[in-house]
């Protein structure tokens, strides 16, 4: 008996050693995330993106240590608006439930989460078929999975295997909030998000002290322009 558990423990052992997905193309799945955004896995391979997946349950203790290192590559990488778009996979844990692993974890307003019950991602983990949580994937713009299990994880190293395919660092790009009040007449912002130069062109209904606030996709305040009274 004692050689058997031996053999066992073993067996399990190398087991946990393998590629935690074993599929090599991605299957195609739509999920909306906890802020209510809908997203498509093959809509984003065809943008030319890299998509990065961790597949997570909200009870995986693993998983939360894990997730502020993902953010980090997310913020690292461009806040999804370059080459690569990165979103998290829950597997059977409801909205409220999401949103607390968000917030115990440290992960809130990071990259798009979608939960397992209300969210679709459920559905869209079993689809994948992970043995263990967290599997982190790798998909590239030809729908293969390049990365069946980035593991262990850390953030310099999984920065190494992006920019192994040509994935570079990249700053969050903008996408301006604009708070209308009832002032606003015709309001027009473009690009939106945008990176370098932005056009912002209203009209006012009536004189009013006008202030124009920047921030990034983190919600941080990038600049503020006092425009003073205009009318």
């Amino acid at each position: 008996m004692k050689q058997l558990f031996t053999l066992l423990l073993t067996t399990v052992f190398a087991l946990g050693l393998q590629a935690q997905v074993s599929l090599t193309e991605a299957p195609d799945f739509t999920v909306t995330d906890i802020h209510g955004e809908s997203h498509n896995l093959y809509s984003l391979l065809d943008q030319g993106k890299y998509v990065m997946i961790d597949l997570y349950a909200y009870w995986c203790g693993p998983c939360c240590a894990t997730a502020p290192d993902i953010k980090q590559n997310y913020i690292d990488f461009g806040c999804n608006t370059a080459d690569l778009f990165v979103i998290g996979l829950e597997a059977d844990g409801t909205l409220a439930q999401t949103e607390d692993f968000e917030v115990n974890c440290g992960v809130e307003g990071g990259y798009p989460v979608a939960s397992g019950l209300d969210g679709g991602g459920s559905d869209a983990v079993d689809a994948f078929g992970p043995a263990a949580f967290p599997t982190i994937i790798l998909i590239a713009p030809d729908r293969k999975i390049v990365e069946q299990d980035i593991w262990p994880y850390s953030t310099s190293g999984t920065e190494a295997i992006l920019n192994g395919y040509g994935i570079e660092k990249a700053e969050c790009a903008v996408v301006s909030n604009v708070t209308e009040t009832e002032f606003f007449g015709q309001l027009e912002v473009s690009p939106n998000p945008f990176t370098n130069e932005i056009r912002i062109a209203f009209e006012l209904q009536e004189s009013a002290e006008v202030t124009i606030e920047v921030a990034n996709l983190l919600g941080q305040s990038l600049f503020i322009v006092q425009a003073g009274d205009l009318s």
